[in-house]
């Protein structure tokens, strides 16, 4: 769970163009340029001396000081900060700001209704605190009803964010509900509450980041998770759905 968070809080892209490529990332003394036409990689040094190509994916591997990419025959490899081969990045040092703003969801309710409290702890910009109703759910066939940490609460600031779906409990079904949109399932793995593994009949998939379609999928490691799809065909997807 912390390797998925981390990469979703630090990858980034830069626009930026060159006759080399689009410039996407910069790694200590290198950068990373792509290929619009292939939808390839490549890294270059301070010099522009080419040191790796032909990668099919690349982004920071947490805050490892480490890079993770897909080679042309969809190997997951890591770098290290001189551009090294690695078997696993080490975890770095996270660092946080001290002053922020604090929050809080907590499930609620009444006789018929269950409600979502938010709680806004502005102290530190002298806005105090607010609470507010944000969704009302009615009580009608939900079993149990709980945050993706699996209890009626969550606390989170703005340097850590977490999921605020609600997981819903039917009789035959499970949900996520995120703002007015409510989705169906079958079933569901909460072991990573940044990756909620869904799945519809005999298919699978990460809720808000792929369709159900796959037959294996397997947990994010950083930014990749390893898929077989429908077909037996193998890939990995990122963090956006992307499949390679």
């Amino acid at each position: 769970m912390k390797k998925l968070f981390i990469a979703m809080l630090i990858m980034s892209s830069i626009s930026s163009f060159s006759q080399d490529g689009e410039l996407v990332l910069t790694f200590n003394d290198f950068k990373v340029l792509k290929d619009v036409n292939k939808k390839t990689y490549k890294i270059l040094n301070n010099e522009n001396k080419v040191i790796t190509k032909d990668l099919k994916y690349v982004n920071y591997a947490g805050y490892s000081n480490s890079l993770q990419a897909l080679d042309k025959n969809n190997n997951v490899v890591y770098f290290d900060n001189d551009l090294k081969k690695i078997e696993t990045p080490k975890e770095g040092i996270v660092e946080v700001c001290g002053a922020m703003a604090y929050f809080k969801r907590k499930i609620i309710e009444d006789d018929e209704n269950y409600f979502i409290e938010f709680t806004e702890d502005n102290s530190v910009y002298n806005e105090g605190i607010k609470k507010s109703i944000v969704d009302t759910i009615p009580k009608k066939n939900i079993k149990k009803i709980y945050f993706a940490n699996t209890k009626k609460e969550i606390d989170y600031d703005e340097n850590f964010d977490f999921p605020t779906y609600i997981i819903l409990m039917l009789e035959d079904k499970v949900a996520i509900r995120q703002g007015n949109s409510t989705k169906y399932y079958d079933s569901l793995n909460l072991d990573n509450p940044f990756a909620i593994k869904v799945q519809k009949g005999k298919f699978i998939g990460y809720y808000g980041i792929t369709k159900v379609k796959y037959q294996q999928l397997e947990n994010f490691e950083y930014n990749l998770a390893r898929f077989e799809d429908a077909n037996g065909n193998l890939g990995y997807i990122d963090l956006q759905g992307n499949e390679y």
